[in-house]
């Protein structure tokens, strides 16, 4: 049925969100953080994707396993369709309102603790109303009682259902939304008699919420063992953010001094996929010596045998395998269609049934078993990307491809580490798109499973070339479900390379410009304290034309100086997939510059292997001063020869 209900445009939303009943705030109390609140506000009725933290000391997988548990005994399909699935520090679900509203915000601890506090809704409202003097003002009642964070949420969480109920037509809304925000300026405030029907529509609802715990103790906390909630935030999506710019970073001259060998070092691309049957990663003594075994060897057909990309791994389906138990067919029309993926379901028939056991017990994440599914295989059966961003990142690190072979002709296509091996972790569909947090959160947690040996890591360093927009009034600045992964991967050892984002003009006409420059406006990953966050400049010359003017700029939004350094990113000359080349633009081209400026110190100095922070120290010290604004420049450009000299 067509909804009657009119969009109301953001500002509104802001109020009703920040400033419920004209009590005006910057943050949220309860769990439910304000990006969630606008997205069900923006679009009444339609399922939101969800990711749950969990409290402190909860398992993730008891969580999920209760989650579905609960969605299932209130309507089996909707379960299905929720997709719940979990990692090691979080819980993804697909949720429309009301079933967030009955079954998981009973699982939150802000809601046991505040339910605890108020006691039974329906004695709460009579108390509330019962001798009061109803021209009182909202403020004056609701400070008697102390409870402004549930009146709060019992306001939005009544607004989001009277939008999506189909009998709500805009006339009756309307008067209900400006009592809410606070009513009109030079109005009186709203008044106790005017917010009763929101109050009472409230009460209402919370007789459908599913009862969760064993029950609370003095302190409004759970008595039981039961798995909660911690907060609620959306599943926010995310994009994607060598020629004479080796020069620029004195990569060459780095190489040429030191004799740099990178042998052993690994480097992963969290990006939508590296072609690797590209010329550009082949390992040219492995060629070498198949040519020597085989004089008619063609590394065209024998490419694995030959390729620096020793792991493919695709994680866009993940998600859905982990609650499903099948692989998922392509809904962009790439891998896999209808029939490939039951085929592959069956061939891994054995896997899904083992980490299905264990996902339906609760247990932790079996990355083991997880690892044989989402493997790709370099053979028969390989699927290089059909974008070409990831393969050109790549290249900007570890290319090595000599100029009589690649389509340039007179000029060696050649990384910063031209002997670097790569790691192929693909977060990003076929189209380049539905990349989103919870599935970089996944791959960046698979790196930590690989290196589970910290002595001895499978992968050194990581790349993300990709932006995700800080939502300044749902999260503290570098402290998104992204962010905190990053930074706990770097404190397992591994470096953390990240793009600043692409922010710092904004296109659009305003006061007869078609633009705007714009501070603060890294975005994440690259707001995360431990990560090394990458700004652009000039391939050539930066002492010229200073930063890029789409390069992000700093402060972070909780006034940390970001982006760290800058690197070359305009017209960066890169391979693509098929065995092509192309010059592109970004930060994502800037990021894989100084990911291999953390290589070839790593290479050098074997003892920086595991110090991701030492490694950032070195890097940001011996920056070159391009002379413009901290802000923008970070410590300056990247200087790989000085980096390497100064220890």
């Amino acid at each position: 049925m067509a909804r009657r209900v009119q969009a109301t445009g953001d500002e509104e939303f802001r109020a009703l969100v920040f400033a419920t009943f004209g009590h005006q705030r910057f943050t949220q109390d309860s769990a439910i953080l304000p990006n969630v609140w606008f997205a069900f506000l923006r679009e009444p009725g339609r399922p939101i994707d969800l990711i749950l933290t969990p409290y402190s000391g909860s398992s993730p997988g008891a969580l999920a396993r209760n989650l579905r548990d609960r969605l299932a005994a209130a309507d089996a399909r909707a379960a299905t369709r929720a997709e719940v699935a979990y990692l090691n520090g979080a819980v993804c679900a697909r949720l429309g309102f009301r079933q967030l509203f009955e079954i998981v915000v009973p699982m939150t601890s802000w809601w046991i603790r505040v339910s605890a506090q108020i006691g039974p809704l329906d004695a709460f409202h009579d108390r509330l109303f019962r001798g009061t003097e109803y021209d009182d003002e909202i403020a004056a009642a609701v400070s008697r009682t102390g409870q402004w964070e549930f009146f709060r949420f019992a306001a939005l969480a009544a607004t989001v259902s009277l939008r999506e109920d189909p009998a709500t037509v805009r006339t009756d809304l309307a008067p209900i939304e400006e009592i809410l925000a606070g009513g009109r300026p030079g109005r009186r405030r709203p008044t106790l008699l005017a917010a009763q029907p929101i109050i009472a529509r409230f009460v209402e609802m919370a007789r459908a919420m599913h009862p969760y715990g064993a029950g609370v103790d003095a302190g409004g906390e759970g008595t039981g063992q039961e798995p909660r909630i911690w907060t609620i935030n959306r599943n926010r999506e995310a994009s994607v953010s060598v020629g004479v710019s080796r020069r620029t970073v004195k990569a060459d001259a780095a190489h040429c001094v030191f004799n740099l060998d990178t042998t052993g070092i690994r480097w992963g691309i969290v990006d939508d996929g590296v072609d690797a049957r590209h010329p550009a990663f082949r390992d040219r003594k492995r060629l070498e010596t198949e040519r020597v075994r085989d004089p008619a060897f063609d590394p065209e057909a024998g490419w694995a045998a030959v390729t620096r990309v020793s792991e493919t791994y695709d994680f866009t389906f993940l998600r859905r395998l982990i609650a499903t138990g099948r692989i998922p067919r392509s809904e962009s029309g790439g891998w896999p269609d209808r029939l490939q993926a039951s085929a592959e379901t069956r061939r891994f028939r054995r896997q899904i049934e083992a980490m299905r056991r264990r996902y339906d017990d609760g247990g932790d994440l079996d990355w083991t078993t997880i690892q044989t599914i989402i493997r790709v295989p370099h053979g028969p059966g390989y699927r290089p990307p059909a974008s070409a961003h990831g393969t050109h990142v790549a290249g900007i690190l570890a290319a090595d491809w000599p100029q009589e072979e690649n389509p340039e002709r007179d000029i060696d296509v050649r990384g910063i580490c031209p002997a670097l091996e790569l790691y192929d972790l693909r977060v990003f569909g076929d189209d380049g798109a539905g990349g989103d947090e919870f599935t970089i959160q996944a791959a960046l947690e698979f790196v930590g499973f690989l290196n589970k040996n910290r002595r001895l890591p499978v992968i050194h360093g990581v790349n993300l070339s990709l932006s995700i927009p800080h939502e300044v009034e749902s999260f503290a600045c570098g402290r998104t479900p992204v962010c905190e992964e990053c930074n706990r991967l770097s404190g397992q050892g591994v470096v953390v390379v990240a793009a600043a984002g692409n922010r710092g003009w904004v296109t659009g006409r305003a006061d007869d410009h078609f633009g705007d420059f714009r501070s603060i406006t890294v975005t994440d990953p690259g707001n995360a304290r431990e990560v090394i966050t990458v700004g652009s400049t000039h391939r050539i010359e930066p002492h010229t034309y200073g930063v890029s003017f789409f390069s992000s700029r700093g402060p972070t939004g909780d006034g940390r100086i970001k982006p760290d350094l800058v690197a070359p990113g305009e017209k960066i000359l890169g391979p693509t997939p098929g065995g092509g080349l192309r010059r592109l633009d970004g930060t994502s081209m800037a990021a894989p510059h100084v990911s291999g400026a953390a290589a070839l110190l790593m290479a050098r100095h074997r003892e920086l292997i595991g110090d991701p922070r030492r490694i950032k120290e070195v890097l940001c010290r011996t920056c070159t001063d391009l002379g413009r604004e901290r802000y923008f420049q970070g410590a300056g450009l990247v200087d790989v020869l000085r980096a390497l000299q100064s220890i």
